[in-house]
This record gives structure tokens, sequence and C-alpha cells, in this order.
């Protein structure tokens, strides 16, 4: 009960918070949408402005402020050429010429009474000899100007006409989502503006370093700001204001307490039927043990449908499996003093050793260096025989124990021929020792009975889920009767060798088979197969 209670308030915290995050971030993600489409509106708004600003004053360049320079007593046909092509634009702009020495020669109203002429000079002399460019600068009485300069083509000297911008005319009106927003230059000076928000008290100038980030927390307010670069240094400063920090925590906790509360509720709802139906099946199942261990049922009959019905199956299965193995381990222990008694019969033939010797003592006189190599892998056979330790080898080792025993035989038999592979994935494989001597000594046994030349082929694979374990012979091979018969007994005098390989192996691996046919030219093979994941 308390652990459920403890992971459904953690529940409840983690779903509250969830929920929190994902109405913020769905709100930031309305609010971001909103502040970047306004911000587009402005920018448009600002970049058609200030495009047709350039071709108004780029037009008047051509040849009605050109005539004007020539001759000062045009000044009417340019105020009416100013006037028609200014009508192109949303705001009533101003005109300004300045002769080579930068002094005013015309201008269309009293511009120069809030503007600083000063302040134009000086922008053209650090211009020089640019054509075109823009500035930003602030006027009398807090007023904010965009002045636009271009050099005239067709005149002797740097002759510049000025149009002037009044930023109170550039209101913003078209934004759609009430986003603010403030337009300024690289020296954050302001050209226009609809909030006063991050204008610096007393300068007048943009506060562009909160414009950093894309979110900007000031108290208990929360601003989504936006920075876009509209000219060469000219800056567009988008921001909205988001919902109170404060209003999010409140909406917050009060989630957590009404999640936490109703989980809370529905935890001992659960808890109470959980442990109703737990409390039934514990009973259920000690009884039925109760029951098997009295000996009077073998097996758990429940069926609840859930994980106590999968412990019962599993109990079930255990007890099944313990008693195959008390089975298997009882006929085993009485195969062991069998084992133990055939052994030596079932390593080798006592006219192998007899043999073998005097094989040795006539090839001493004949070939010293052959009998030396005999007595060697006699030796190393006789050693690994007698080792009675009982420890499992490597397959590599046992065959290499096998190869000096074919060896040994095949100066007895001078036409015996051998062959022995194995996969290099099998070398570490841990085997009984010798258990495939007994199939070779077999082979010998019954294949040299029909012919002299006889063919002994041992193969060790690894297949896709088994290891064989194949030997073959070009011998009489296996009768009919044998190939359809069961497995001989160990203790059988015919063909024991073959059960006692398969009943070694198979002590080690309990899944092991043994297979016997004969190849197509008539020789015998037996197989052994042993299944590994």
């Amino acid at each position: 009960m308390k652990e459920i209670r403890r992971r459904f308030s953690a529940l409840a915290v983690l779903l509250a918070l969830l929920l929190v995050g994902v109405l913020s971030g769905l709100v930031f993600f309305i609010q971001s949408y909103q502040v970047t489409a306004d911000m587009r509106t402005v920018s448009r708004d600002f970049n058609l402005l200030a495009s047709r600003s350039q071709q108004v004053l780029s037009n008047l360049n051509k040849r009605a402020v050109p005539n004007y320079l020539e001759s000062r007593d045009n000044e009417r046909v340019l105020y009416q050429q100013f006037y028609e092509q200014s009508a192109r634009l949303s705001v009533q702009p101003s005109l300004l010429i300045l002769n080579a020495q930068t002094q005013p020669i015309f201008q269309s109203d009293l511009i120069l009474n809030r503007i600083s002429l000063n302040y134009v000079q000086t922008v053209i002399k650090r211009n020089r000899p640019a054509n075109a460019f823009m500035k930003v600068t602030k006027g009398e009485n807090d007023q904010h100007f965009l002045l636009f300069f271009a050099r005239v083509p067709a005149t002797a000297g740097n002759q510049y006409s000025v149009l002037v911008l009044n930023g109170a005319a550039f209101s913003g009106e078209n934004i759609k989502y009430g986003s603010s927003f403030t337009i300024a230059d690289n020296y954050d000076n302001v050209f226009a503006t609809n909030s006063t928000s991050f204008i610096l008290p007393g300068f007048g100038k943009m506060d562009s370093e909160k414009f950093a980030g894309h979110f900007y927390v000031n108290n208990d307010d929360v601003f989504l700001m936006r920075r876009q670069q509209l000219g060469k240094n000219i800056f567009l400063y988008t921001f909205l204001r988001s919902f109170p920090l404060m209003m999010l925590i409140v909406f917050g906790l009060v989630s957590v307490a009404s999640l936490l509360g109703f989980l809370i509720w529905q935890a001992n709802r659960a808890a109470n039927a959980i442990g109703d139906k737990t409390n039934a099946a514990i009973t259920e199942l000690v009884n039925e043990t109760s029951e098997i261990r009295e000996g009077k049922q073998k097996r758990i009959q429940i069926t609840t449908n859930d994980e106590f019905q999968y412990l019962a199956d599993s109990i079930n299965a255990m007890v099944e499996r313990q008693e195959a193995m008390t089975t298997q381990q009882l006929q085993l222990q009485k195969q062991t003093n069998q084992y133990e008694l055939k052994m030596l019969e079932a390593q080798f033939n006592p006219h192998f050793l007899y043999n073998t010797l005097e094989n040795i003592r006539i090839t001493i006189k004949l070939d010293p260096a052959l009998a030396e190599k005999l007595i060697l892998s006699l030796n190393r056979v006789l050693r690994y025989s007698i080792d009675h330790s009982g420890e499992p080898t490597t397959l590599e080792a046992d065959l290499d124990v096998l190869e000096d025993f074919l060896m040994v035989n095949q100066v007895r038999f001078d036409k015996l021929r051998y062959q022995i592979a194995m996969d290099p994935s099998l070398a570490n494989m841990p085997v009984p020792r010798l258990f495939l001597l007994p199939l070779i000594e077999n082979a010998l046994k019954y294949g040299m009975k029909t012919r002299s030349d006889l063919m002994i082929v041992v193969t060790c694979e690894q297949l896709e889920n088994a290891v064989t374990f194949t030997v073959i012979d070009n011998g009489g091979g296996f009768s009919s009767e044998k190939l359809i018969s069961d497995l001989p007994p160990v203790e059988s005098e015919t063909h024991h060798g073959l059960a006692n390989s398969f009943r070694r192996l198979q002590m080690l691996y309990p899944t092991a088979n043994m297979q016997l046919s004969n190849t197509d030219d008539g020789g015998a093979k037996v197989t052994l197969h042993v299944a590994r994941a």
C-alpha cells in the first residue's frame, strides 16, 4: 500500500510537471509564432518603405536635383517633382540637398530645425565616397529620424541629397498579434518604436544586450525576444510579453495538488483490490503446495490468469524436472560401475598393445627413428588413457591423442589411412576423454575384416545450432538390422563401443544423440549431435 501510494504520488508530480511543461511549451510555441509573424510584418513594411524611399531619392537624383544644381531658378520644379515622387510613400519625407562643401542649398521644409546640420555634415564626410547609405539620428523634442543619403551622380564634386523620414510616422499598424518593436541602428539609436520597455531612460537608446537570447525574464514578466538585421547597420527588435511567472507557478502547484489527490485516491482503490486478490491467490498457492508436500498430488492446480498462475506453472515445471533428474541420476549411478569395469576394454584392445610392442621391437633394428616415434606416440596414448581424473578435456587435446593412436595403428596396418578435421572454433570445447576412441576401434575391428586399405575420417563441425562429431570408414558398413535397431546397451558384447561413446558424451551433454548410417559406397558412418545455443 505504501509503495503504491509513493509511486502514484511520484507519478502525479511527474504528470503535473509534464502538463505544466506541455501547456507552457504550447503557449510559448504559439507566442513564438506570433512574435515571429509580427517581426516579419514589421520587417516587410520597413523594407518596403526603405526600398521606395531609395527609389524616390534615386529618381530625384536622375534629373530634378541635377537640373536644380545647374540653375537655382527652377526650385518650383524641384518641389513639384519631389512631392510627386514622395506621394508613393506612406509617410511624408523631407528633402535636403548639400553641395560639395556639405553646405545646405535646399530643404523642402525646415528640417534642419529638427535635426543637426553638423551631424549630417559629419556623416557625409565619414562615408565619402560611398554612393548611398542610411543613418539614424535623434532630433529635437526626442524625435527620431531615418536619413537616406545618395550622391548626386550627374554633377561635379561630391554633392549629396538626403531624404529624411520621421520615425513617428512608422507605427507598425499592420502588426497582427500585438507584439512590440523597435528599429535602431548598430549604435542603438532608435528610429521607430511602439514601446519604451527596452529603451534606456535618459539616453533614448535601445537596450540591445537584452536581446542576446530568445527569452528574457524581468521580475515577474517573461518576454519572447527576436532580433533581425534589416540593413547594413539597421536592426529590428521584436518582443512579446508572455504569461507572468507567478501565474505559471500557481497553475503548476494547483495541477500538482489536483493530480496528486486524484491519483492517491485511485492508488488506495487499486491497492485494496490488488491486496484482496493477492491474499486469495497466495492462500490458494500455499494450500496447493501443502498438498504436494504431503504427497496427495503432484501438480499445483490454480487458474488465476496472472503472475501467480505463472509461478504455479514454474513450480510444476521445476517439480517435473526434479523428478526427471532424480530418475536420471539413479540410472547414471547404476551405470557408473559398468563403465569403470568396461574402461580398459572400451579404450584399448589388448592385442593393440601386444602388436605395437612387437612392431617396435622389429622396427628398432630397421628404422630406429620410426621406432622412437612409435614409442613416444604409444607413451602419450597410454599416459592419456590411464588418467582417471574424471575431468573433461578439450576437443583439440583429445584429437591429438587420437591421431597418435591412429599413427601407431598405421604402422601395424601399412595400408591404413586416416584424416582428422576440426572446426577451429571448437578447439576449447570440453569433451570426455577419448570419447571417440571406441568408435575408431570399432571401425578398425570391423572394417579390417572386409578390406586392408581401410580409410577412417574423423570430422568435428560447428553447425548453426549444434556440433557434430562424425566417424566414417570405407569398410563393410552396418547391417540392415543394426541400422533399424535401438542403441545397444553398454553391457552388450556387440558394438559396445558405440553405446560407450554415446553414453559418456550424454553425461556431459544431456541433449546429445547418435545416428548410425552407411555411406554411399557402403562404409559405416556414426554421427554424434550436441545441441548448442
